[in-house]
């Protein structure tokens, strides 16, 4: 899954992908890819991540509620035909939550 709150999190500090990359010891294309969700994030990299942006973990990990919503997505989520894709996303935030459990008992 894309993750828009790294690109946003970066553009609002305005660092470039490199500038980003750089810090994480990765090559620029290698964090494109966690950007747009072709390589997942791990914990030691968000970590690092939020420590760069100067956030809790958790924000970098949050869905954008309006794709969840269905209004950025194609389809209404609410419609029977999009069942898949409502399991598809609340397993997603079962994940999401667990690994925010997991970065609380890390900060505590």
């Amino acid at each position: 899954m894309k993750n828009n709150n790294l690109k946003r999190m970066r553009e609002l500090r305005n660092f470039s992908q490199e500038y980003v990359a750089n810090q994480l010891n990765i090559s620029q294309s290698n964090y494109s890819r966690i950007e747009n969700g072709s390589i997942k994030l791990d914990i030691g990299r968000l970590i690092k991540l939020a420590k760069l942006f100067q956030v809790k973990p958790h924000i970098l990990l949050e869905c954008d509620i309006l794709y969840l919503s269905g209004q950025e997505y194609p389809h209404n989520l609410t419609n029977q035909s999009q069942e898949p894709n409502f399991l598809a996303f609340q397993k997603r935030i079962e994940q999401l939550e667990e690994q925010f459990r997991e970065l609380q008992n890390i900060n505590t």
